[in-house]
């Protein structure tokens, strides 16, 4: 669907640049034509190192509180003008999505931005009853300053558009700036095992672990493993959870219920087992059988006819980890102390990994792991769903934007492989290198925590946008409730988000309603890699979402009827997929 934009002479921005003592300067900003008659403005570096924040406008895009419309960031997180929605802004740390848009009674437009996008933030600001949405950057809390221009294009929309055409329009605008970006029903032709991913429902085990339960569930566990630096000497011990042998047979069990597409990410199969001695990877761990009963593992879930593929994680790094070297692994600050991650996993605390540190040493443990036999989809824990990390050690300085290179890179190389890549969520510049992320961005999870404590989540609702832009492109699963068994209404938002299922820990008592799951997949599995072309919530509880190859899918989220749509009965709690004229 082409949206024709509103010409340029119709767009202007503003932008507002606040001084360290406060003062602020508004002034016009110079513009350029871009594609499909949008605005492209740029601001340098040496002018963005002037101030403590600078903010781009699009003039006449405000909305006053109680007016129809909405802002929307992330993967798709509408903010409506209501009058408890105060001011907020996404940090870049959450930013997947480099976007700001805004739909009033008067103005639409979606602004991209290309460059500096790792150091910006999604603004929804409230003043004197005014609304507006903007992309700013805090150049005073960029450690390093900026290490390149601002560039941010902005697209203006007839006032009837809403989240369906940004999301078109996002999709463009990316495909012209990665010609890299292809649809599945291409890469298939070059990856075929892509098809078989496609097609197959999604699996992850955990074979060994330091800690079997989660520390943070536990008093004595949070003591533990809290800010604590592990060396070989004290690291907790490596406790088996599950064999190869046993995970084997747990899929001959899947197999003979009658599940044929299956494809298992297997994890905690490395040194340390799971997160215990990132960014390490061998020798595989002994405690589930060693690499023997590995090797048997793999060839034994390629000859049921599944995909096997190997789970590892170059994002952390600990100081238990054979890789530490005193710390050359990790990134530091500008000061030189080391950046640490405000979590906490097996391993015990966290460092980030500085890619250009341990770059040759990544290709290296890929080509080893692919050498054990894994194949498919290899997967890097959290590597697309990370904001490119920075480092100041000067032995391997990187920016943002340099560590980015490296990211597709390493991605490039998975493809290249294994026959694929996957990771978690996906920071929009790893989009055309990325076939699978196991969840898009758990934000429906966040929502209903803030709700269940009685705050505000900062968003009102969450519609596809991610999905409708790039549906076509990326496998994923939705959000973190859409995962494992997902029933009721979460079921329901699996299927309305085109999304893959993917079951993280089982038992032989699961296989049952994990067929039950398959089974519904199977009749919606087609619509994998299939361009999502409308969402529309339609009233009392009903979703239609319509696809290219001409289908449309209904779901009624009323529990207790079926209701009666557009000459469709729609089960209660179910769905139907229709064919459309």
């Amino acid at each position: 669907m082409m949206v024709h934009l509103a010409v340029l002479a119709a767009l202007t921005l503003t932008g507002k640049f606040t001084a360290t003592d406060g003062t602020v300067e508004v002034r016009p900003l110079v513009v350029t034509q871009g594609p499909e008659n949008s605005a492209v403005c740029r601001i340098p570096q040496s002018e963005i190192a002037k101030w403590k924040t600078v903010s781009l406008l699009v003039d006449g895009a405000e909305a006053k509180i109680g007016e129809e419309g909405f802002a929307m960031m992330e993967r798709g997180n509408l903010i409506h003008f209501r009058p408890d929605n105060g001011s907020r802004a996404v940090g870049p740390h959450w930013l997947n999505c480099h976007y700001v848009a805004m739909k009033t009674p008067r103005k639409a437009f979606i602004g991209i931005v290309d460059s500096l996008e790792f150091e910006m933030s999604a603004c929804y600001a409230v003043e004197k009853g005014v609304v507006r949405a903007f992309p700013s950057w805090s150049a005073g809390g960029m450690e390093g300053g900026a290490y390149e221009d601002i560039v941010y294009t902005v697209y203006e929309l007839p006032p009837t558009a809403d989240y369906n055409e940004m999301a078109k329009v996002y999709r463009r605008h990316f495909a012209r700036r990665w010609p890299e970006l292809r649809p599945i029903s291409e890469r298939v032709k070059t990856q075929p095992s892509l098809r078989k991913l496609r097609d197959s429902f999604a699996l992850r085990q955990i074979c060994a672990r330091k800690w079997t339960g989660d520390p943070r569930q536990s008093a004595i566990g949070r003591a533990a493993y809290l800010k604590h630096d592990f060396t070989a000497a004290d690291e907790p011990k490596v406790q088996c959870v599950k064999t190869f042998a046993d995970t084997l047979a747990g899929l001959g069990k899947m197999k003979a219920a009658g599940m044929d597409d299956m494809a298992l990410c297997l994890a905690g199969w490395q040194t340390g087992g799971y997160d215990g001695r990132c960014p390490a990877v061998f020798p595989v761990a002994d405690e589930p059988g060693g690499e023997a009963e590995l090797r048997k593992l793999i060839a034994g879930a390629q000859a049921l006819g599944y995909l096997i593929d190997a789970h590892n994680n170059f994002t952390d790094t600990f100081t238990c980890s054979p890789s530490w070297r005193d710390g050359d692994v990790a990134c530091r600050h500008k000061d030189g102390s080391l950046c640490a991650n405000k979590d906490f996993w097996d391993g015990g605390q966290p460092y980030d990994t500085c890619l250009r540190s341990i770059r040759d040493e990544i290709f290296r443990d890929l080509r080893k792991t692919r050498e054990l036999g894994f194949g498919g989809c290899a997967y890097i824990d959290v590597f697309s769903a990370a904001w490119p990390y920075q480092c100041f050690n000067p032995k391997h300085p990187a920016t943002r934007r340099e560590t980015c290179a490296i990211q597709i890179e390493i991605a490039k190389f998975c493809r290249e492989l294994n026959g694929g890549f996957a990771s978690e969520c996906c920071f929009d510049h790893m989009m055309p290198y990325v076939d699978y992320i196991n969840y898009a961005e758990p934000v429906v999870r966040r929502m209903r925590a803030a709700r269940a404590k009685g705050r505000s989540a900062g968003f009102d609702e969450v519609v596809p946008f991610f999905e409708l832009a790039f549906h076509d492109v990326v496998l994923s699963n939705p959000d973190k409730v859409t995962q494992e068994i997902p029933v009721g209404a979460d079921r329901l938002h699996l299927w309305e988000f085109g999304g893959r299922p993917i079951v993280y820990y089982w038992t032989d008592a699961d296989i049952p309603a994990m067929k039950a799951l398959y089974d519904e997949f199977g009749k919606l599995r087609h619509l994998q890699g299939v361009e999502m072309r409308e969402h529309r919530r339609l009233g009392d509880g009903i979703v239609r979402v319509r696809y290219a190859n001409g289908e449309a899918l209904y779901l009624n989220y009323n529990p207790a009827s079926d209701k009666f749509v557009e000459g469709i009965r729609i089960p209660a709690m179910g769905w139907k997929l229709v064919k459309e004229s």
